[in-house]
């Protein structure tokens, strides 16, 4: 069976710790050809790309589909534009170089968008700035921005929209998925917009972030993914799936 991997960093395996995420576990233990487009700092709309991206190119049988925080932004890479024929091809994953990310060795490009989050851009509240091409003077602007002018409400709502999307493409593609779905989409006056995907939204404990957080790229301790890997095997005899 083929199988897709879409999300952040919760979701995307590394080659730096090869075998050690839930998804490559249970590709060893089912059989799965694995592809992994999760990328470490994606936002919503990557994921969206992300989805665009295995519906026409990766074709699976299944599909992961993690979902990440509001606070995250793209932004173009000085002297480029977003190329609209170019889907998940526009961004960045070359930063994963660093992580490991095992996406980075498949969708290298060359591209005309980044992503982080907000924090990681602008090195705030002990985030690392990582590989970019803003100027210092950008790095200024951009925190100003999210100090001043950034409404976390109106991102969420904007995210909410990208992502009913992307979830009818899956259901209209008819590949079977699930939704791993972040705490805060959850609350009320926001899944009221995803209710209608609810047959495929999963439980707390089968969610990465549900999980202490660890060392690894993807930040949980190599034993809970090995325990999301058990859950997942369970998820899967019980579903049929």
């Amino acid at each position: 069976m083929k199988v897709a991997v879409i999300g952040d960093s919760y979701m995307s395996a590394t080659t730096r710790y090869k075998g050690l995420h839930f998804t490559e576990i249970l590709a060893e233990r089912l059989g799965w050809d694995l592809h992994t487009v999760a990328r470490g700092g994606s936002t919503n709309n990557v994921i969206r790309s992300q989805i665009d991206y295995v519906i026409n190119v990766v074709k699976p049988d299944f599909a992961f589909v993690g979902t990440t925080f509001p606070e995250r932004l793209e932004i173009p890479i000085q002297g480029q534009e977003y190329q609209l024929h170019n889907g998940l091809l526009n961004f960045s994953y070359d930063r994963t170089r660093t992580a490991d990310d095992q996406s980075y060795y498949n969708l290298a490009t060359d591209p005309t968008m980044e992503f982080d989050a907000i924090n990681s851009f602008i090195g705030q509240d002990g985030q690392p700035i990582f590989d970019n091409s803003l100027t210092d003077r950008q790095r200024e602007v951009l925190k100003q921005f999210y100090i001043h002018n950034f409404s976390k409400n109106w991102k969420i709502q904007l995210d909410i929209w990208i992502l009913q999307s992307g979830f009818y493409e899956l259901e209209r593609s008819g590949i079977k998925f699930v939704i791993l779905l972040q705490d805060y989409l959850k609350l009320f006056g926001t899944y009221k917009y995803l209710k209608y995907f609810e047959k495929y939204i999963v439980e707390d404990r089968l969610c990465p972030w549900t999980y202490e957080t660890g060392q690894s790229p993807f930040h949980t301790t190599a034993e809970t993914q090995v325990l999301l890997a058990d859950l997942w095997q369970q998820f899967f005899e019980r579903t049929g799936g």
